[in-house]
């Protein structure tokens, strides 16, 4: 077993060792999962307006991403909490976020424009 807290502390030796373990033919486990999910709990006491999700969520939207995106999301939602996705930059990042579990979105999904200001004579 590897537990949740070394995996998060040191996750290449954690898969080196666990592909060395697989390789002899043993089952890999994790121990303690969920612990650090259990940091949350800090939301209901807090009470925020909103929470903005890591831009990884919202530019890799793979299988394993939008299930925790989702999660992540109903948690908010149970406490009334808005759902922010930030780093979205551009159009295809903002139509792979599933409306049904992000309120809103933050990022470039225009190129930034430079802003140049005219310097008065004095």
């Amino acid at each position: 077993e590897i537990s949740e807290a070394s995996a998060r502390n040191n996750l290449k030796a954690c898969i080196s060792f666990s592909d060395k373990v697989r390789d002899a033919g043993a089952f890999v486990g994790v121990d303690h999962f969920g612990r650090y999910l259990q940091e949350v709990e800090y939301l209901a006491k807090l009470k925020p307006s909103y929470v903005k999700l890591d831009q990884a969520f919202s530019q890799e939207q793979n299988n394993q991403n939008r299930l925790f995106t989702e999660t992540l999301a109903n948690i908010a939602d149970s406490l009334d909490i808005t759902v922010i996705a930030t780093g979205v930059k551009d159009e295809e990042n903002r139509t792979r976020l599933n409306r049904e579990f992000i309120d809103a979105y933050q990022g470039f999904i225009h190129p930034p424009v430079m802003i140049v200001l005219k310097e008065q004579a004095v």
